[in-house]
């Protein structure tokens, strides 16, 4: 039912009991309705019954007129047509009909009943207990940053939560130039995705300056150990060239641990250029890279230059104009962009932002949450 935009429905199933059975099961067992499926209209209501009766239900309830006395399942041509569907979609590269994030969705709205029910209140969000994510942010930072003096709190992440039902954080160190200060940095975002699992994930971010055998160690660590999920360059904060020798050497590792490289765009030029992604966009096309910050204002031209050319690269949203978001998913599609914050107070601009600026229902969904799934989650197992 989530899958439909000018309709709602109400299934009622069961898989695990017998209440409705009018006779012993015998020795086959032929296929039945399990569901009762309800869809609200605005002339009327159309019922399926559990018997396999279709009817429709007047506006007013005063009168339910019979369509179909009885239907019938074809369970072995169903499996066919949604296999059928399937592999066509592989094929494609297009989203599938029946979407792992619909059945996720629904499930979130049957537990979130139950919950609403016991504590008497309005569902809500709850990310402490793992709730199936409708906002990830994929930007954010913890620790002391080192280059702009700025303190990135765990208080303030938790508070972000809360406030604004931010259902996961991809978090990332401040900015460091030294070894030991970022592996201490490391080693506490991992702390913090260990006490709330499911909700916090770390992203790498040393000095690609670091000597190489010791840049691949903590990033081996980081990725193999601690369970982070991307890598970061601050072209900026460690005035480091994406396409240059070492911006290289970030790619050749995400290549080998097949993780995603956020690198830092906007101020800063000229490393920050989003231009300067092109040359590594085209030879690791294997490696998708996250445009952070979608070159700010300053350089969006580029950015979009940049993403027409080059399939592999894609955006965060923070300090973007509005309308920029709502022209590109238009020409590049939405699916290529994803919601974060940067600092923590700034999370209600960015969600007022994507919210209000023009985009359809679909598109926000994409860059909330949706996008995140495919380029950092696809391959983790909860």
């Amino acid at each position: 039912m989530l899958g439909y935009d000018d309709f709602y429905g109400f299934l009622d199933m069961s898989w695990a009991t017998r209440q409705k059975l009018d006779q012993p099961l015998g020795d086959q067992v032929g296929p039945v309705h399990l569901e009762q499926l309800v869809i609200d209209g605005q002339n009327g209501t159309l019922k399926l019954y559990t018997d396999g009766k279709i009817t429709i239900l007047s506006r007013d309830g005063q009168m339910e007129r019979t369509i179909e006395p009885k239907t019938c399942l074809d369970h072995e041509e169903s499996h066919y047509r949604l296999q059928s569907h399937f592999v066509a979609c592989l094929e494609a590269g297009e989203e599938f009909q029946t979407s792992g994030h619909d059945n996720l969705q629904t499930l979130r709205l049957a537990f979130g009943v139950y919950e609403s029910a016991v504590q008497h209140r309005t569902a809500q969000s709850n990310f402490e207990q793992g709730a199936i994510p409708l906002i990830i942010d994929v930007h954010a930072h913890l620790g002391w940053d080192y280059v702009f003096d700025e303190h990135f709190t765990r208080e303030d992440q938790l508070n972000k939560h809360k406030i604004f039902q931010v259902d996961r954080t991809i978090l990332q160190p401040a900015s460091c130039h030294d070894l030991e200060s970022v592996v201490d940095q490391h080693n506490t975002i991992a702390a913090l995705t260990q006490e709330f699992p499911g909700v916090f994930y770390g992203m790498a971010n040393p000095n690609p300056h670091l000597k190489a055998a010791l840049y691949e160690q903590e990033i081996r660590r980081c990725i193999e150990e601690l369970g982070f999920v991307g890598i970061k360059i601050h072209t900026f904060a460690h005035a480091v060239h994406p396409s240059g020798h070492d911006g290289r050497k970030v790619f050749d590792l995400a290549r080998k641990l097949q993780v995603p490289v956020m690198v830092h765009t906007g101020s800063g030029i000229p490393f920050a250029n989003p231009s300067n992604l092109i040359p590594a966009a085209e030879q690791y096309p294997d490696v998708k890279i996250i445009i952070a910050h979608c070159g700010m204002m300053i350089m969006a031209g580029e950015t979009g230059m940049a993403m027409k050319r080059c399939p592999n690269l894609y955006a965060d949203i923070t300090w973007t104009g509005g309308f920029l978001l709502r022209h590109w998913a238009e020409e590049l599609g939405a699916h290529r962009f994803m919601f974060g914050t940067d600092h923590a107070d700034n999370a209600g601009t960015e969600l007022a932002k994507l919210r209000t600026c023009g985009l359809s229902d679909a598109d926000q969904e994409w860059m909330l949450y949706k996008t995140a799934l495919d380029v950092y989650f696809r391959n983790i197992v909860e």
